[in-house]
C-alpha cells in the first residue's frame, strides 16, 4: 500500500495480537525515529524501548494507556525541555508509526503518564521530559478503516482565515 492510502486508512491500534515482533523490526522502527528531522537539527531526544514484563511497569505509570501492557513493545520518547520539543517528538513518532506499518505493525500514541513515577521506574534523568509513549504490535484486526474527519473546507483556509480554498 502506498503512503497516501496508508494516511487515508491507517487507524490507531490499541488491541494487539499475541505475536512477538522481531528485533529487526524494532530496530527499523527506532532507526526511523533517529532519522526524523528535528528543530535546528538538535536531535535532543532519547528513545527508550520497553518490552516483555517491563510493559506491565509502563502500564502501571500510565494514566491513559493501560492497554500498552498488551503491546509487543513500546517506545517512550524523551527530550530536553525546549520550545519546539513537541514538534520534534511528533516528527519522530510519525516516522516510527509509518515505519512500523510498513512491516504490518500497528501502533498508538499516548501522553498520559505519571512523569515522576516513570522516571523512578526506568531510571530516567530528571532533566528529560517524556513527550510521548507509543505502543506497537501486530493488530488484532486489520488496523485499517474509514476515518471520520471533518471536511477539508471546514479545516483549511486560503490566504486569510475563514477564506475558502
Amino acid at each position: 500500500m502506498d503512503l497516501t492510502e496508508t494516511v487515508k486508512h491507517r487507524l490507531e491500534v490499541r488491541e494487539f495480537a499475541d505475536k512477538p515482533v522481531s528485533d529487526d523490526i524494532e530496530r527499523a522502527v527506532l532507526e526511523a525515529a533517529r532519522l526524523a528531522p528535528s528543530s535546528r537539527n538538535r536531535q535532543d531526544w532519547h528513545f527508550l524501548l520497553i518490552d516483555g514484563d517491563a510493559l506491565d511497569d509502563l502500564a502501571t505509570v500510565s494514566t491513559s494507556g493501560k492497554w500498552v501492557a498488551d503491546a509487543a513493545f513500546a517506545v517512550v520518547v524523551f527530550t530536553d525541555d525546549y520550545p519546539s520539543s513537541g514538534v520534534d517528538v511528533g516528527r519522530a513518532v510519525s516516522h516510527m508509526q509509518f515505519a512500523a506499518w510498513d512491516h504490518g505493525i500497528g501502533s498508538c500514541i499516548y501522553t498520559g503518564i505519571e512523569e515522576e513515577a516513570l522516571k523512578r521506574q526506568f531510571g530516567i534523568p530528571l532533566e528529560l521530559v517524556s513527550g510521548a509513549v507509543v505502543g506497537f504490535g501486530y493488530p488484532k484486526g486489520s488496523g485499517m478503516g474509514t476515518k471520520r474527519r471533518r471536511s477539508i473546507a471546514e479545516v483549511v483556509s486560503k490566504n486569510r482565515f475563514g477564506e475558502s480554498l
